[in-house]
């Protein structure tokens, strides 16, 4: 983990880097200009780093504009990599083959490659704040073959990955909660990461007050993420307590003959095998699985769990991060069936970092249950 993180730091240093100097040569040469210049980029490429280790000191509105922009900074240099280097290789081929003039609307190419790169971004973090601000609805209509002693079918909204903290807050969160009310679930499942990095801003909005109006006959139940990890488990317990949500880690809640596992996460490395955790659960009962990361799916299937959902993916969150969840995952995103077995992944309905959907989506799903015994 510490080699992955040591290569993402000097990925990000060396994109900045060559960003910086890019817009550097589009610069005209004047000394307040370039001074400006410096300052700026060095504010937005330390600001998520600061907010993420000062967190517990700076003041709140200032950690949530740096939070903000050291979030949106990421996104911006990822693409402005990508179009740099597209266009750098353009211009080497150009050397030799001079098919673009020297000066475009009087500029220099370096000149027009920054302000075409600035442009691009600008519309596609503006498409992307809006995906993000505009979650949709997921249906999904799934039978299990067992009889529920209680109902004949059921809903279910199924969220991941709210991440409330700094970037999300009361405002985002009291929309969430209208938008579960709405579906009218019977039971609300929470699959991990509820929070983000720090309890502070949960705290100081108060929004376990907005948590508490959730709409659920049949309980509000989650597992924990890597990120009530990271946020320390014992003080993202103390706030769960503070809710209706029934925490579930692993540990299981018994409604008529429905079980409902709660799987401590991946990241704590001390959680019980699956096959342990249900060696008590009757075989015929109803067995909805909440397991934050969607790793080894085939555990499910193997212990005749008929419902798993999780999260984490966030689908790649944007283009081209989506691509390579796609390969380390064998459920990035969405529905699959496995014989008996249904899973389902979820992109999340929050997000982590930067406030933008790009080629992804934020998501609540509704699952809509029906039990017919197998003849």
């Amino acid at each position: 983990m510490r080699g992955i993180f040591g290569f993402l730091i000097i990925a990000y240093l060396a994109a900045a880097i060559y960003v910086f100097t890019r817009i550097w040569q589009a610069l005209p040469a004047l000394a307040t200009v370039r001074i400006l210049y410096v300052i700026a980029f060095v504010f937005v490429t330390l600001s998520l780093f600061a907010a993420m280790f000062f967190r517990s000191i700076l003041p709140a509105n200032l950690l949530k504009i740096m939070y903000l922009v050291g979030s949106t900074w990421l996104v911006v240099l990822i693409y402005l990599t990508m179009f740099f280097i597209v266009t750098d290789v353009i211009y080497l081929v150009n050397n030799h083959l001079h098919f673009i003039k020297k000066t475009v609307f009087s500029l220099n190419l370096r000149q027009f490659q920054v302000i075409i790169g600035l442009i691009g971004v600008v519309i596609v973090l503006i498409i992307g704040y809006y995906k993000f601000n505009n979650p949709v609805v997921v249906e999904k209509n799934i039978t299990i073959h067992k009889n529920f002693s209680l109902k004949n079918n059921f809903k279910i909204v199924a969220i991941s990955d709210i991440h409330l903290g700094y970037g999300i807050g009361k405002a985002h969160l009291k929309k969430y909660v209208e938008m579960i009310n709405a579906q009218n679930p019977d039971i609300v499942l929470i699959a991990g990461d509820l929070v983000d990095a720090s309890l502070r801003p949960l705290l100081e909005q108060r929004m376990f007050e907005e948590i508490n109006e959730i709409s659920a006959p049949m309980g509000v139940f989650m597992c924990f993420g890597n990120h009530e990890h990271i946020s320390n488990d014992k003080n993202s317990l103390d706030f769960i307590k503070k809710t209706k949500i029934i925490p579930l880690l692993d540990s299981i809640a018994e409604i008529g003959n429905l079980s409902i596992i709660g799987r401590k996460d991946n990241s704590t490395y001390k959680r019980l095998s699956l096959n342990e955790l249900i060696k008590n659960t009757p075989a015929e009962n109803i067995k909805i699985l909440l397991d934050h990361q969607p790793y080894n799916l085939e555990e499910s299937q193997q212990n005749g769990i008929d419902l798993q959902i999780s999260g984490h993916t966030h689908n790649g969150q944007f283009f081209p991060v989506n691509l390579i969840v796609k390969k380390l995952f064998e459920l990035p995103c969405g529905y699959m069936q496995k014989l008996d077995t249904h899973y389902i992944v979820s992109s999340g309905l929050g997000l982590w970092g930067p406030p933008y959907r790009i080629g992804t989506q934020s998501e609540l799903w509704v699952i809509n249950l029906t039990f017919e015994a197998k003849e």
